[in-house]
């Protein structure tokens, strides 16, 4: 089986012990040496107090032959608005929003975790790290575009940031915002939008009340269509109801479970119930509180075993490695 990428350097191909994920079902065709392994338990974690420390931290915790606990870290957060706020950098200067548009910008934590080299130090270690953009207070937000050409105007800005800092797809938070005018676009267009501008990337959504937004239909596409991953981020309640009903619109193997500290589920009953459901994994959010991350050490272990998850000599110290 040839695997190649034509952004890397000549030859462009792997060599003999070296390690390929897909986010599809790939076929060994006529090389049946190759192994095939299929991850469950996918462990997402939300990084929400910013700092390279922070999200360095995400490297103390691995399996017991050294490879990375943590499958997907999201970066919380950057942001939409109508208007640029004080102490806020654009993060697309050069392409300037028309009126009525959105910006996509950072606060000084987020542009300083951003431009640290952090998230290319995750990705060595095999790490998949999405910028997470969530509403900040005025009239922009993910389902509040009058027209696809201002979304358009967004998405140009999103295909610059995920190429700057080389990133591995997008986190939508469609929270935090005003009052939308009337009428608005529905969210699968700016999403539909965004998978065409970047189809090899990861676009995924925090899951909470808002089925109805799946339900409206743009050049031939829903929004679970466009979604690679959800996560359900009410934190409590009985999983069944927080996550079956997104099943109508995605498939189980996209779909993970939010979970806070202390949580209020049983650990090993909720692990059970997700994995007899064909469901992905288990996300936190702010993995860099301890709490929050033995959690999901804990949930990950329910899942997979006590190799999956234990922390690094490196980090006996406190100080995450890097």
């Amino acid at each position: 089986m040839l695997v190649s990428n034509p952004a890397w350097p000549s030859p462009r191909q792997l060599n003999a012990g070296d390690c390929a994920f897909f986010t599809g079902t790939p076929s060994p065709g006529s090389a049946p040496q190759a192994d095939a392994y299929t991850k469950t338990g996918m462990s997402i974690a939300y990084v929400n107090h910013l700092s390279p420390e922070n999200l360095l931290k995400v490297l103390c915790y691995v399996d017991t032959d050294g490879n990375a606990a943590v499958d997907v870290v999201c970066i919380f957060a950057a942001n939409l608005n109508a208007t640029l706020p004080p102490d806020y950098t654009a993060l697309a200067p050069r392409i300037t929003p028309p009126p009525g548009g959105t910006y996509a910008c950072a606060n000084e934590r987020t542009l300083n975790t951003l431009n640290s080299g952090a998230i290319a130090t995750l990705q060595l270690r095999g790490i998949t790290v999405l910028l997470t953009f969530l509403g900040n207070n005025d009239a922009a937000g993910w389902s509040n575009f009058p027209t696809a050409e201002l979304a358009g105007n967004f998405v140009d800005q999103l295909a610059h940031v995920v190429s700057t800092y080389g990133l591995d797809g997008i986190d939508i938070d469609d929270e935090y915002s005003d009052r939308p005018p009337s009428p608005v676009m529905p969210l699968v267009t700016v999403t539909s939008m965004i998978k065409k501008a970047m189809p090899d990337k990861i676009l995924s959504k925090a899951l909470f009340q808002d089925l109805d937004a799946f339900q409206p239909v743009y050049n031939n596409m829903t929004l679970g269509e466009t979604l690679t991953y959800g996560w359900e981020m009410s934190y409590g309640g009985d999983p069944a109801s927080r996550l079956s009903p997104y099943t109508e619109f995605m498939k189980p193997a996209t779909l993970a479970l939010g979970f806070e500290a202390p949580s209020g589920l049983p650990v090993a009953r909720t692990v059970e119930w997700l994995k007899e459901g064909g469901y992905a994994g288990a996300m936190v959010y702010a993995f860099e509180m301890d709490d929050d991350a033995n959690l999901l050490g804990e949930l990950i272990i329910k899942w997979c075993g006590p190799d999956a998850w234990c922390k690094s000599d490196q980090c006996a110290d406190g100080t995450a490695p890097g």
